[in-house]
């Protein structure tokens, strides 16, 4: 699991009219600021909205974190500029030790800083062409304001076939889960429908409408759950696929709501859960910035946001946390999430339903753990209707590799591996 946006800050698209090279030369301001520890000059070029909520420390530790978590900045990899909503942002390319970063910076019509996230640069995978006789058709999941646009794969024949939702992980994503050179979500659709599976995949609502999400109290529902339960009501409304046997396969956070998801969609003929974890997430990300100190050439600078890390962990664990407490001492979330999801406890739910459940994970996984495979295996003991299976080779995105996972495999062109698609596709024939 992504630690979630415990390194971004979420973007304000505002209207920009500054020239372009004039915010490109601000934008190296900001790095070059960050680097030498300047953040409070950073911090001082906001615009009041950001500011708000943002404070200084904020900034410098989240500088930090990326040093501990991919190591020390090496170069930057070239930069662009853009318009967004009459605006402009600025993005450069950063190259870490372990790790190629993208800094967006937004600065709004008063040559303010409106926006500063940090995100995964998309690495350049191996070229990649929908195999001979599947079929994509664009779909839209929902309507009004928060509508996603999404694909649907289809399998060749005219035959009504079982179909598939595919849930993200945590964080903005796009359909195909894209994570450095790696696009999960699209070798499980194109891999499934070679095998006779429909797969909806769509853009999630916080890549696709992060800008109108940043001021509300969203939960849990609003950011996943909500959106799941519509894509499978496309699907059966489609006139290839077999109504009665649409599943979800949750990948990751995705994953552990999934239970959730079938709670609210009594329809759905099964679940598949992709390293779901089975633990409360501010433990996991404990845990991550632990795993990752061990990696890290700086111990110092990592013990420092693991100390932080536990302390936002421990205030999001508090069933009295206030609403109000702003996200940036919470990892970047609204305590509404935290709240949403606090409130949830995965294989207590899962306990509770009837559908049958493949739940699958890497050992190699760092992010999401065996501590929760066997979490899950002693939720549902005893159940006929639930199978269980780890892979020793595979990472978090279920790719091939040997030694110890790291976040930069993620850069590496992989794909999912053949036995997860056969397992996951026998499966749902089976049901």
């Amino acid at each position: 699991m992504k630690k979630i946006l415990s390194l971004s800050i979420l973007i304000f698209v505002v209207a920009v009219t500054m020239q372009a090279q004039d915010a490109v030369t601000r934008a190296r301001q900001v790095l070059n600021s960050l680097r030498q520890g300047n953040s409070d000059d950073v911090f001082r070029e906001f615009n009041a909205q950001l500011a708000a909520g943002i404070p200084p420390q904020g900034l410098a530790q989240a500088w930090t974190a990326m040093q501990a978590q991919y190591g020390q900045y090496k170069s930057e990899l070239g930069q662009e500029s853009s318009s967004v909503g009459g605006g402009t942002a600025v993005t450069i390319g950063l190259q870490f030790e372990r790790a190629a970063l993208n800094m967006i910076v937004v600065f709004d019509p008063d040559n303010r800083i409106a926006g500063l996230q940090f995100v995964p640069r998309p690495a350049q995978g191996p070229t990649a062409s929908l195999p001979a006789g599947l079929t994509e058709e664009p779909v839209t999941v929902g309507s009004g304001t928060f509508a996603l646009p999404g694909t649907l794969t289809l399998p060749q024949g005219t035959n009504r076939v079982p179909a598939v939702v595919l849930v993200h992980g945590s964080g903005p994503q796009d359909r195909d889960e894209t994570l450095g050179a790696n696009k999960p979500f699209r070798d499980l659709a194109w891999g499934l429908a070679s095998r006779g599976i429909a797969v909806l995949r769509y853009e999630k609502r916080t890549k696709q409408h992060g800008e109108k999400m940043v001021n509300l109290n969203i939960t849990v529902r609003d950011e996943t759950i909500e959106d799941a339960v519509l894509a499978a009501k496309v699907l059966r409304q489609h006139a290839r696929i077999d109504g009665g046997r649409v599943f979800v396969i949750g990948h990751s956070l995705g994953g552990m709501v999934a239970p959730r998801i079938a709670q609210e969609d009594r329809t759905l003929a099964g679940l598949v859960l992709l390293a779901g974890n089975s633990r409360p997430l501010p433990e996991l990300l404990v845990e991550q910035t632990e795993y990752i100190g061990s990696l890290s050439s700086n111990p110092q600078a990592q013990q420092s946001v693991l100390e932080a890390t536990k302390r936002q962990a421990a205030r999001i664990s508090d069933p009295a946390l206030p609403l109000n407490t702003p996200a940036s001492e919470l990892m970047g979330i609204p305590a509404s999430y935290w709240k949403d999801l606090g409130a949830y406890t995965p294989g207590a739910v899962a306990a509770t339903l009837t559908v049958p459940m493949l739940i699958l994970q890497g050992e190699r996984d760092y992010q999401v753990t065996m501590k929760d495979f066997e979490g899950w295996r002693e939720s549902l003991k005893g159940r006929a209707n639930v199978t269980l299976k780890s892979y020793p080779d595979l990472n978090h995105l279920f790719m091939v590799g040997a030694g110890k996972s790291t976040p930069s495999d993620y850069q590496n062109p992989g794909k999912v591996a053949e036995q997860v698609v056969d397992d996951i596709a026998s499966w749902i024939k089976g049901r």
